[in-house]
């Protein structure tokens, strides 16, 4: 007796969808059973807190960032959308979530072959092989930046520094008056977002243009460490958060990068009540993850420096030759 053609198919197709979203309802119980919905790294690719107890959310304000319409107060409910999309989707898919399909996949373990593997060219070929906390010094013309500011940095293959990749959360706006620009970033008015960028570009505003001096830590982090970074910053760019100059500010959110990282650091914790970017700095390096710290003068701090060399003979004729006061004279250097 042979078969109805559609009978055919749905005893091939059916069966094989059915056992499929079998498989996946397999990985959202086992996640249950083992509380990964409770795990401290969960938390972090979801900047999640519970301020003062009153019950969990998230710093990101972006819908956009999660799967499920209740995941940013429900970490349960958002894990369990999150594998039942991961793991059922197609490859393509997965690019935007690389973080959490990594994660998921590590803790999980599904048989190989079942599921979607993850294809994401703009992520073949990085490689970081170093991460650097930046700290341009303070800048009394921005509000934003009286404190300074803070970035991270990611060498890649041994390249020149200058091409090494910025990673900047900032506020975004275009407000000119100053009153309005201070009462909204106080109040989180704001969305902030992360930005990857050439480090050069932010060399040539601070240490040129802003005439800020920089320092910069790099990070003792593994290879595997700094991909995790990578990954999570993918996640993270064109999501917006309300950014808060007091708190939830640059400084801050960067510490998601590196908890991102090397899971267990608890980072956030310790800026309860305000952050400025010499905390953030403290706070490594209590945590033992400065490795070694190098100083970039800006341009007007070389001058100054220089000027200070002269005897205030040569200090005044300099003066005077900027204001046009004394002619120059021909000089020979030794």
């Amino acid at each position: 007796m042979r078969l109805p053609l559609f009978l055919f198919l749905f005893m091939i197709f059916g069966f094989s969808g059915v056992a499929a979203g079998d498989r996946v309802e397999t990985l959202v119980l086992k996640a249950e059973e083992m509380k990964l919905a409770e795990h401290s790294y969960w938390h972090v690719l979801y900047h999640y807190h519970n301020p003062l107890g009153l019950g969990v959310k998230s710093r990101i304000d972006d819908p956009a960032f999660f799967i499920s319409p209740v995941g940013r107060k429900n970490p349960k409910e958002e894990m369990n959308a999150a594998i039942r999309f991961l793991f059922s989707g197609s490859a393509e898919n997965l690019c935007p979530y690389i973080a959490r399909y990594h994660w998921l996949h590590e803790q999980l373990q599904p048989e190989p072959g079942i599921f979607p593997e993850p294809v994401c060219p703009e992520l073949k070929d990085i490689h970081p092989t170093s991460a650097r906390l930046v700290f341009p010094t303070y800048f009394m013309n921005s509000p934003a930046s009286m404190f300074g500011h803070t970035l991270m940095t990611l060498r890649l293959d041994n390249t020149s520094r200058m091409l090494d990749k910025a990673v900047n959360y900032s506020a975004f706006t275009q407000e000119t008056n100053g009153f309005v620009f201070a009462f909204k970033g106080i109040f989180g008015f704001y969305p902030g977002y992360f930005n990857v960028l050439p480090y050069y570009k932010k060399m040539q505003e601070y240490g040129e243009i802003n005439q800020r001096d920089i320092w910069e830590y790099r990070l003792d982090l593994e290879p595997h460490e700094l991909d995790a970074m990578i990954r999570h910053t993918r996640e993270m760019e064109g999501i917006y958060s309300d950014y808060f100059f007091f708190d939830e500010n640059c400084s801050f959110t960067l510490m998601y990068l590196v908890e991102a990282a090397r899971p267990g650091l608890n980072l956030t914790d310790e800026f309860p009540l305000w952050v400025i970017p010499v905390d953030t700095i403290r706070v490594l390096e209590k945590a033992g993850l400065i490795a070694e710290a190098e100083y970039r003068p800006s341009r007007a701090t070389i001058i100054r420096h220089r000027l200070s060399l002269l005897s205030s003979e040569d200090q005044d004729l300099a003066f005077n030759i900027l204001d046009g006061l004394a002619k120059k004279q021909n000089f020979i250097t030794v």
